[in-house]
């Protein structure tokens, strides 16, 4: 790397810390001007503010030319810069990200969309090469994560829920239900099996069993306790439910009802 002594300091200096053909480094140059402003008149201070313009308006295209140049070779610098001056105010620098976010938020969801679909395959390239670089470390988090969330109720149930997707996903059957259709179907039947009518905890039963192409969609799926659940099985409910122990024809009509079964053929809710 070239060396050069500044005329000033006669400190022995790389060539990138000097201006083009100048004698100074640029340090010594800073100091020397701030200290000239300092003792110039208004009038001088104007003439120079306008020669200034002027020089960069008739040299915009050299001087990007130059600090291209200059950025490139001194690169890892210009990085190293900018790191420490995030590290030293990176309270001030998170708080105007989340300020921007606020405001931006429409426009950032918009950036993000486009900025992925443009980037699919890059994306996929490096989630590929995390994974396997931090492929135990993972499966250590997701493990933890999912008992942690298995233990609270709403946890619990978009776990089961994912499980259910995937079966009917598998079969090439819709998979729609969601947690706000599950809710509703339950306080219709009042929170009580809606085969024996028994309040106890309840799980997702496949009216028409999945076996048999039953969908998990609002318009097959009903609460029902685990022992209706175990009873029934992929048993089909016309030729199970007439001779279960706690068979009741009020508890058929309102299940029937609520499925849309008119005359033995479904009227489909709109999902």
């Amino acid at each position: 790397m070239e060396i050069k002594i500044c005329n000033h300091c006669k400190r022995e200096l790389t060539i990138s810390e000097f201006g083009k053909n100048s004698p100074r480094c640029r340090m010594c140059n800073n100091e020397i001007s701030r200290a000239n402003r300092k003792i110039m008149t208004e009038d001088q201070k104007l003439n120079s503010k306008i020669y200034s313009k002027n020089y960069r308006e008739n040299n915009k295209e050299q001087n990007k030319e130059v600090r291209d140049k200059w950025a490139i070779e001194n690169r890892e610098k210009l990085l190293q810069d900018k790191k420490d001056d995030y590290i030293k105010n990176r309270q001030h620098y998170n708080k105007l990200s989340k300020e921007w976010s606020m405001e931006n938020n429409t426009r950032k969801k918009t950036m993000d969309k486009l900025y992925y679909e443009n980037n699919k395959s890059e994306y996929a390239r490096k989630s590929k090469v995390y994974y396997e670089k931090n492929k135990t470390q993972i499966q250590i988090n997701n493990k933890h994560y999912r008992i942690k969330y298995s233990k609270s109720e709403r946890g619990s149930l978009l776990m089961r829920m994912n499980v259910e997707r995937r079966r009917s996903l598998k079969k090439m059957l819709p998979s729609t239900l969601t947690i706000k259709q599950w809710t509703d179907t339950k306080n219709y039947f009042k929170n009580r099996c809606c085969y024996c009518g028994q309040e106890k905890i309840l799980i997702q039963e496949h009216f028409i069993p999945l076996v048999n192409k039953g969908e998990y969609t609002l318009n097959n799926i009903v609460p029902a306790c685990q022992s209706c659940n175990s009873s029934k099985g992929p048993k089909t409910f016309e030729n199970w439910y007439p001779t279960y122990k706690n068979y009741s024809k009020k508890r058929e009509k309102i299940l029937l009802r609520f499925l849309g079964y008119l005359d033995e053929n479904q009227q489909l809710k709109i999902i």
